[in-house]
């Protein structure tokens, strides 16, 4: 992983321990330990989490670069993310879609001439495919029938209360029933 140390990207050292990476305030360093307090395997956990917590960091790092002029600093950032999204999307920490969309957003960092980001991104959707585990590939197949099914319900619903007279319409219903859609299809815990 890199971070920007003195206007620069640089690596940043590995957990090694107990010991407080630099990079890690003391503050944050004891609430992570105090969370991994009743983990089986707190050393390794830990090493999973700094890392993880690390490459948000890039991304939301590179994503304040963004907006500014292409750099090699930017360049070289988005690189660094890319290399390390296969991982955290095999652990479960980044979503096939979400890995996807950072990929979209990398890509012209990466590869500026459009024709040949399109076979960067294909190649990019390949390694991430190699990466996923059964289960996740199944969830994610799951997940999307669920907001294909949800879609078309949502499309039924919304096509009947257009149909109906613009004075009989009221919002209110439509957004009660559009909501009692998205319990049925996703659970009660959506707002």
């Amino acid at each position: 992983m890199s971070a920007q140390v003195g206007g620069g990207v640089s690596p940043l050292p590995e957990v090694v321990g107990d010991a407080r990476p630099a990079d890690f305030s003391q503050a944050d360093w004891d609430a992570l330990n105090r969370a991994l307090a009743n983990e089986p395997n707190p050393a390794q956990e830990r090493a999973r989490l700094v890392s993880y917590l690390r490459f948000q960091r890039a991304v939301a790092q590179w994503r304040e670069m963004q907006s500014g002029p292409a750099s090699s600093q930017r360049q070289s950032l988005a690189r660094d993310v890319v290399a390390q999204l296969p991982g955290h999307v095999a652990n479960g920490e980044v979503h096939a879609g979400e890995a996807l969309t950072i990929l979209a957003s990398l890509g012209p960092d990466i590869e500026p001439d459009p024709a040949r980001r399109s076979a960067w991104l294909d190649e990019q959707k390949k390694r991430l495919q190699a990466t996923q585990t059964d289960a996740q590939a199944q969830a994610l197949k799951a997940e999307k029938a669920r907001n294909e099914d949800f879609a078309a319900q949502e499309a039924e619903i919304v096509a009947r209360w257009q149909s109906t007279p613009e004075a009989s319409r009221d919002p209110v219903t439509l957004e009660h029933q559009l909501q009692a859609l998205r319990e049925k299809v996703y659970g009660s815990a959506v707002p």
